[in-house]
């Protein structure tokens, strides 16, 4: 469940996880220039706007226009790096009032968090003092950066910066919300959070205030419990029971096929409750799994009910790590033959596990290959 804090109340935002597709710079060495495309699960061609990666207090945070989240439903993130996408998403939002929200991100992005919070610079008087002029840095779709000339024509040396284009001729698009706002010297100064529709007047939140807001909303600490945490565990007819093994899905390779459809249905054991679906045309979709200690395992149990056969994985690769991060070792692979119930039980030699790498290979469509998903995972001993 992701939520919104509102009025010092906490109401749903949406039975989905909070999702905001990143598109990053061109190398995960670069994910720390932390800025991000936003889209919307199921539709990850569609820019809705930008966001902001940081990290503060050892967490990894998102911050955007609310607008942006709201738009988006449920908000997945995406880095796109030189080899293959980088996804996370954002487990629960606050809203900090004036457009503005900050979230959570869990997924591998948290893994390549961007600066921390304290590293950027606030001295954004003398900065705008530099010159009238600077961009707004956007993240293209192909994980590149664009400038947007821009010119400030107000600063209320309070709140809020205004700014129009450079050229006259280039309005400012609303997919830019979320942009930083960059001076002459290439230093962010603000966010963009909105753009006038009459008067095409874009207005900025100074980076030193909404940095402060940030920091004044607690997330330096725990919102809350972990949706993406599961209880589960497998006897040997693979069926889950009272008994349980906490995991965490630490990151997945494909995004969900839409808000309804993710990663988080993996952790729910109830009937009717939905289940995880990847988008189309992936050859092979992989997750990673965390247990939160190295235990003796040797079933892992995969669970279809629900799904149309052709959405079915048809084949699948295990692989186990006992707690060094990256260091896997193939633990078993081939044909997943569901049985009546919608299930396939892996068995392999025990071993001790800390990690889980999954390996799914979806079945191949005319124009390529269909969405591959599963109900739920279940890691036995």
């Amino acid at each position: 469940m992701s939520w919104i804090l509102q009025n010092k109340c906490l109401h749903p935002l949406t039975k989905a996880t909070t999702a905001v597709f990143i598109f990053f710079a061109t190398s995960v060495a670069q994910a720390s220039a932390g800025q991000a495309v936003v889209t919307k699960p199921g539709e990850s061609t569609l820019e809705v706007g930008q966001a902001l990666i940081t990290n503060h207090a050892g967490r990894c945070l998102a911050i955007l226009p609310m607008h942006v989240a709201e738009e988006a439903l449920a908000p997945t993130l995406r880095y796109l790096g030189t080899q293959r996408a980088i996804l996370g998403a954002i487990e629960e939002l606050q809203d900090l009032g004036d457009d503005l929200a900050v979230g959570l991100v869990r997924g591998e992005i948290e893994r390549n968090c961007g600066h921390g919070i304290g590293g950027f610079s606030r001295a954004v008087n003398s900065r705008l003092a530099e010159s009238n002029q600077g961009s707004l840095r956007t993240v293209n779709g192909d994980g590149s950066f664009g400038y947007f000339p821009v010119s400030w024509i107000d600063d209320d040396r309070e709140l809020y910066i205004r700014i129009v284009p450079t050229m006259a001729n280039q309005p400012i698009r609303k997919g830019m919300s979320g942009s930083l706002l960059m001076s002459a010297s290439q230093v962010p100064v603000g966010m963009l959070l909105n753009v006038s529709t009459r008067s095409g007047v874009g207005t900025v939140m100074r980076i030193d205030r909404l940095l402060e807001r940030v920091e004044r909303s607690g997330t330096s600490k725990p919102i809350g419990a972990n949706p993406q945490a599961s209880l589960a565990t497998t006897p040997s007819s693979g069926t889950p029971t009272a008994q349980t093994a906490q995991f965490k899905i630490v990151s997945w390779s494909a995004p969900s096929a839409g808000p309804e459809h993710g990663t988080e249905k993996l952790n729910s054991l109830t009937e009717g409750d939905g289940y995880w679906l990847t988008e189309a045309n992936h050859q092979r979709v992989t997750l990673e799994l965390e247990l939160p200690v190295t235990k003796l395992t040797r079933l892992i149990s995969f669970d279809v009910s629900g799904l149309p056969p052709e959405q079915q994985p048809v084949s699948a690769e295990v692989l186990v790590s006992s707690g060094e991060a990256g260091r896997y070792r193939s633990a078993w692979g081939g044909a997943l033959k569901f049985d009546e119930g919608g299930r396939h039980r892996v068995e392999f030699g025990e071993s001790s596990v800390k990690g889980v790498k999954l390996v799914l290979y979806p079945q191949k469509s005319p124009t390529g290959h269909h969405p591959v998903g599963l109900k739920s995972i279940v890691i036995g001993p």
